[in-house]
């Protein structure tokens, strides 16, 4: 991003820490059994002015699948483009697996997404790209997509990036 001053115009330390990226990790693993009810993640983004996300998560599905959203849980956020990646089943009953990925773009932060149980060999991966403006702060959440079991687990080295557009 470019800097948006002129000669001579001075740079606070507000200004410089602006341009920084900031990483949230999840920092522990975490699973959900038997539940479709969405659960909190220790992935809190603080919002403040238009700021941009980069969601990277790495789980499980030992049968259940996995849903996911954001919750806004604090102050007003609005959302202006929220674009997914996610491998996976698709949970519509399509009959093909979709073992690359699958690219979804929707508007709404607390759209619930969802990928059907695909294979229990291996982690599985959603990107989420997100620009949104206000002040407040944003969670990540997740359940099983089909209650189970066995566990849908988020990996401890699941994480957002963020980084504020605009002041």
């Amino acid at each position: 991003m470019p800097l948006q001053y002129l000669a001579g115009q001075p740079l606070t330390a507000d200004d410089l820490q602006n341009l920084a990226e900031t990483r949230i990790v999840q920092g522990f693993d975490q699973s959900v059994v038997s539940s479709t009810t969405l659960a909190d993640t220790a992935i809190v983004v603080p919002v403040r002015d238009m700021t941009k996300i980069e969601l990277d998560i790495r789980y499980t599905s030992l049968g259940g699948g996995i849903s996911w959203a954001w919750a806004i849980t604090s102050g007003a956020v609005t959302c202006y483009n929220r674009s997914i990646t996610s491998a996976g089943q698709s949970p519509t009953g399509n009959a093909a697996n979709i073992s690359a990925m699958r690219h979804r773009q929707i508007a709404t932060i607390q759209e619930v997404q969802a990928t059907a149980h695909y294979t229990t060999n291996t982690s599985q991966l959603i990107l989420e790209r997100l620009v949104c403006d206000g002040r407040g702060e944003i969670m990540f959440r997740f359940a099983q997509e089909t209650s189970n079991a066995n566990p849908t687990s988020l990996y401890y080295e699941s994480y957002a990036l963020y980084r504020r557009l605009s002041a």
